[in-house]
C-alpha cells in the first residue's frame, strides 16, 4: 500500500504498472485521501475566528457617530428606552423596535430587545444572546455617543459576546464551502485528465484507463492538504496542474500490445 502510494506521488510513469488493479482500488485511495483533506480542513477551522475586536469597535462606532441623543439604558440586565434602529453598509443595528423584520440583505443585523440580542445573517436568525447570561455591567448608550469610554467598553462587552455566539456557525460554514470547493475541483482535475489521457494513448480500455486517471489525481488532494496545512495557495494551483503532468508520464509509457490468433 505504501509502495503504491509512493509511485504514485513520486514516479508518475510507473503508475502504468497497476493497470490489473481492481477499479475499486484506485477509487479506495481517493477516497481515503479526499477523508483525509476533509479532515485537516475541519481542523483548521477549529481554531478560528470568524469575528474580531474590529467588529466589535466597527459597531460601537456607528453607535458613537449616531447624530441624534439616544435614549436606552441597559440597567439590571434590561434595555429601556425609546426604539432607535441605525443602518450601515455591513451592520445594521436595532434598539427596542417591535416592528422591525429581517431585510433580505446579506449583511448582519442586531436586534437588541428588552431582554435579549437576535443576531440576524440576512432574514436567517442565528441566535439569540440573552443579556441575563452576559457580565455587562449598567450603561447608558447615550454615554457611548457623547465619548464615555465605560460605557463604550461594556457595550463592546456585550457585543463581542453576541457575536461570539454564532462564531461556530461561520467558521464552519465556510469549512464547508472550502470543502465543497475542493471536492469540485478534484472532479474538475479527474474530468481534465480523464479527456487528456485520451489523447496521449487512445489504445486503452475504459477500464484501465479509469483506473490510471485515479491514481494520476492522488496527487490533487495530497497538495490541497499542504495548502490548507501552511495557508499558501500556490499549492493548490500546482496540485491542479500536476496530475496533467503525471497523465501524459504515465499514459505515454504504456503500450497495449495485440497478438492475433492464428
Amino acid at each position: 500500500m505504501i509502495n503504491r502510494i509512493a509511485t504514485c506521488l513520486c514516479h508518475p510513469s510507473r503508475i502504468g504498472l497497476y493497470y490489473k488493479d481492481k477499479l475499486w482500488t484506485p477509487i479506495l485511495y481517493v477516497v481515503v485521501f479526499i477523508l483525509a483533506l476533509i479532515g485537516v480542513v475541519l481542523m483548521s477551522h477549529v481554531n478560528e475566528s470568524y469575528f474580531t475586536m474590529d467588529d466589535t469597535r466597527y459597531v460601537s462606532r456607528l453607535v458613537s457617530d449616531y447624530k441624534h441623543p439616544i435614549n436606552l439604558e441597559f440597567n439590571n440586565r434590561k434595555l429601556t428606552g425609546d426604539s432607535i434602529i441605525i443602518e450601515s453598509k455591513y451592520v445594521d443595528l436595532y434598539f427596542l423596535d417591535p416592528l422591525a423584520s429581517p431585510k433580505a440583505q446579506d449583511k448582519i443585523s442586531l436586534y437588541f430587545n428588552e431582554e435579549s440580542v437576535n443576531i440576524y445573517q440576512g432574514t436567517q436568525k442565528l441566535n439569540s444572546y440573552s443579556y441575563a447570561s452576559s457580565m455587562v455591567r449598567d450603561f447608558n448608550l447615550n454615554d457611548i455617543r457623547t465619548g464615555a469610554n465605560g460605557a463604550k467598553l461594556e457595550f463592546e462587552r456585550l457585543v463581542l459576546a453576541t457575536l461570539a455566539s454564532v462564531n461556530s456557525y461561520y467558521v464552519y460554514t465556510d469549512a464547508a464551502y472550502t470543502i465543497a470547493g475542493l471536492i469540485a475541483s478534484y472532479f474538475m482535475v479527474l474530468l481534465f485528465v480523464g479527456v487528456f489521457s485520451y489523447f496521449t494513448n487512445q489504445d486503452l480500455t475504459m477500464k484501465v484507463r479509469m483506473k490510471i486517471c485515479l491514481y494520476c489525481t492522488l496527487i490533487y488532494p495530497l497538495m490541497a492538504i499542504l495548502s490548507v496545512c501552511y495557508r499558501i495557495s500556490f499549492f493548490e494551483i500546482i496540485g491542479l496542474a500536476l496530475p496533467l503532468f503525471y497523465c501524459r508520464s504515465a499514459f505515454s509509457r504504456i503500450v497495449r500490445v495485440r497478438v492475433n490468433k492464428v
